[in-house]
């Protein structure tokens, strides 16, 4: 969604553009570069954590 506009086939879906809208009003940290990378990092190694045995 934050980043939704620049792309041109996702331009056109409302739902996005509506919940665009709506996320402007929320705290900013949540949308950032840096805390968009430490949750995709954290989802990574859940991922990894789950395919492993020994992880468990």
């Amino acid at each position: 969604m934050k980043y939704g506009h620049s792309w041109p086939f996702l331009a056109n879906i409302e739902f996005l553009g509506e919940m665009a809208r709506k996320a402007s009003n929320h705290p900013t940290w949540f949308t950032s570069g840096v805390m968009i990378t430490v949750l995709g990092a954290l989802s990574v190694l859940e991922f990894v954590a789950d395919k492993s045995p020994e992880a468990r």
